[in-house]
């Protein structure tokens, strides 16, 4: 049997698209390109959109302090961030979820006897455990390179930890806290948020903040932890470089972060609210 191929985000439905008010998109892989910038096509468009009253929202697992420089370039204020435990509107903190204390100490421990780094995005900082070439490379990506957390500071609640190069420990610690936290893998990283907790969970604080409705919302992504995101909004999109799970639940499929794809989904948008 051939496998499912969705449709190009302009061949949705025109007033599906036209209805929409309130978009949502990844960073990394999705929005950005291979540079680790927000195309032309893409500011462009992001642009015309808020002009026409259309709000945009950077929804990422990146940590604040290495999201909020792309938020204010792209002109705004609401961010959803760390796998959506933390929600703003500005320098307000619209709702926040952590991960107690002590279960972010045994991670740490754990992740520490194995020499493997792992980062720790808290309410009021962000750190990592080690310095390693991949711990290099992710910091380049993002622009913010954090802190190595101070000795006896483990256990401290927390947005998420991220386990990086550490894909060869799923198994084992979906055993330990599985039921403990919501784990999401990666090929180059595991990553653990509070129950219950997803981009979906932080998406609908601030869509229910504007009063929009679910199939007023498009949202854009590339990894597993978009999952939940793109099947709770009304237009679900994937990049074609996508996980294969979320090609699998996305209404449509815009091309690679390489050609600027995300722009497919706001260009889309547009043509449908103003043709």
């Amino acid at each position: 049997m051939p496998a499912r191929r969705p449709p190009a985000p302009g061949e949705l439905d025109r007033d599906r698209l036209a209805r929409i008010r309130l978009v949502f998109s990844d960073l990394d892989e999705t929005l950005l390109g291979p540079d680790h910038r927000v195309g032309e096509r893409s500011r462009a468009a992001i642009r015309r959109l808020m002009d026409l009253g259309v709000t945009f929202v950077v929804c990422t697992g990146r940590a604040p302090q290495a999201s909020w420089p792309i938020v204010r370039e792209l002109g705004g204020h609401f961010l959803v961030c760390a796998n959506g435990a933390a929600v703003f509107d500005g320098d307000q903190l619209l709702a926040g979820r952590t991960l107690p204390a002590p279960l972010v100490a045994e991670m740490l421990a754990f992740f520490n006897e194995r020499e493997v780094p792992a980062y720790l995005v808290t309410p009021t900082a962000y750190f990592v455990t080690r310095r390693t070439p991949e711990v290099a490379a992710a910091d380049a990506a993002r622009g913010y390179a954090p802190p190595l957390l101070p000795p006896g500071q483990e256990a401290q609640p927390a947005y998420k930890v991220m386990a990086v190069a550490a894909a060869h420990l799923y198994d084992e610690v979906r055993a330990r806290w599985g039921d403990r936290s919501h784990i999401i893998y990666h090929p180059a990283y595991l990553e653990f948020a509070p129950l219950g907790v997803t981009k979906a969970w932080g998406a609908q604080v601030v869509a229910e903040r504007l009063g929009v409705d679910p199939q007023e919302v498009a949202a854009i992504g590339d990894a597993r932890n978009d999952i939940e995101l793109i099947q709770w909004a009304g237009v679900g999109v994937a990049m074609a470089n996508a996980d294969p799970l979320l090609l699998e639940v996305a209404d449509a499929v815009a091309r690679d972060h390489a050609q600027d794809g995300a722009a497919d989904l706001f260009e889309a948008i547009l043509a449908a609210r103003e043709g």
